[in-house]
């Protein structure tokens, strides 16, 4: 079923991708660019979506399990700035990571590590105060026995109080209006919470509507080696 749903939609991306960049070609008149570009982020929402949507059918078939090596964090965090970087909601905002007190070497899923990542980013990103360009930070630092703490910042829109214990349920996006201007689909952050939960770890919200949010995910035992020269430093 993955295959059938994505290989058709991949084309279209694929072949629409080629014709908004006229790569054989002038297009001619301008609409037809301004239509290749609204079929392109439409093919992109909608395989975004479906991949969304797999995930969850596989995590409550019970099909996602942790597959933990040792990976550096730095270049998971790099990985999923070069997704994200590279997606249709990506407008030059400025991304950041600071790795505090030397960690290096984790043992995790470098797979559900990297989704868990892309999903807060993109979320980070995609909710913007009107006008604004966000930025958003990744910090990482170790905790008491070997845990390691990430937090994504971002200086958006905020999440009003009586809904931060809401958006990680399945489908639910909070303000209807606001999450269809930004094609919020209640999908993100649920996959973000159980993806957290099957390393093994928690997650938490701090936020303040009209100055930006923080994500803090801990992951216990993650921690493989600290770089001490880096620490010192």
């Amino acid at each position: 079923m993955s295959h059938e749903l994505r290989t058709p939609l991949n084309a279209i991306i694929g072949f629409t991708e080629i014709i908004e960049s006229e790569t054989l070609g002038p297009l001619g008149h301008a609409k037809y660019r301004e239509y290749a570009d609204i079929v392109l982020k439409s093919g992109h929402h909608l395989l975004d979506m479906i991949n969304h949507v797999l995930e969850i059918s596989r995590l409550e078939a019970g099909g996602v399990k942790a597959e933990r090596r040792r990976v550096e964090l730095d270049g998971i965090i790099e990985s999923a700035f070069g997704f994200i970087r590279n997606s249709r909601d990506y407008d030059d905002q400025r991304l950041s990571h600071d790795i505090q007190g030397g960690v290096g070497l984790i043992q995790t899923d470098p797979r559900l590590l990297k989704q868990i990542l892309s999903n807060l980013l993109s979320n980070a990103i995609k909710f913007t105060k009107p006008d604004h360009k966000n930025s958003a930070v990744v910090r990482a630092t170790a905790t008491p026995g070997g845990g390691l703490r990430i937090t994504v910042e971002d200086d958006g829109c905020g999440i009003a109080p009586e809904i931060l214990d809401k958006v990680t349920e399945l489908f639910y996006q909070g303000d209807g209006t606001f999450t269809r201007k930004h094609e919020g689909r209640g999908l993100g952050l649920y996959l973000v919470k159980k993806h957290i939960e099957i390393l093994g770890g928690s997650l938490q919200f701090e936020s303040t509507v009209g100055a930006g949010t923080r994500v803090h995910v801990d992951l216990p035992h993650a921690i493989v080696a600290i770089d001490t020269q880096s620490s010192a430093a």
